[in-house]
């Protein structure tokens, strides 16, 4: 009864999915007509028009973040507590192989978290730093070829 349950809910998730698609696709020319009706709005007559735009916007934010947001909450924490089920179910069949892969994932995912991801952010602190100094050392040499450009050889006096 469970499967059937697990089932039909994974066929609803993806209807949910197809509909976020759809969605996020319409967001996308929403937002470019909104761009395009500002853009062709002459600024000098752009009183009343501003008034419109910021309601487009306003009706665009609130799309964004009351209808789709919403659904796409629903969508993740669904679909993450549906996983989570199944994936208890599998684990306590006791089938060897899965038991197996699981733990290995989870052993993975600890390393990432306690080794990889901290290494990962000092390397990528590094990095930032090495650019900072690398556009530094930039500037300054370009400082001194352009003061070496503006001094006079005064070898002559």
């Amino acid at each position: 009864m469970a499967e059937v349950f697990e089932g039909h809910l994974a066929v609803a998730l993806d209807a949910l999915q197809l509909e976020l698609k759809s969605e996020n696709n319409s967001l996308v020319e929403t937002r470019l007509w909104i761009d395009g009706f500002v853009e062709m709005a002459p600024t000098i007559f752009s009183g009343d028009m501003k008034v419109y735009v910021q309601q487009a916007n306003d009706a665009f934010t609130y799309f964004k973040t009351v209808e789709v947001g919403k659904e796409k909450s629903w969508h993740v924490n669904y679909t993450n507590r549906m996983r989570g089920r199944v994936d208890t179910k599998l684990y306590k069949k006791n089938d060897n192989h899965y038991q197996d892969h699981r733990d290995h994932r989870n052993v993975l995912q600890e390393f990432m978290n306690e080794q990889v991801q901290p290494l990962a952010f000092k390397a990528r602190a590094i990095d930032q730093s090495v650019k900072s100094m690398i556009n530094y050392l930039e500037k300054e040499a370009k400082e001194l070829s352009d003061a070496k450009k503006h001094t006079h050889d005064f070898d002559g006096f």
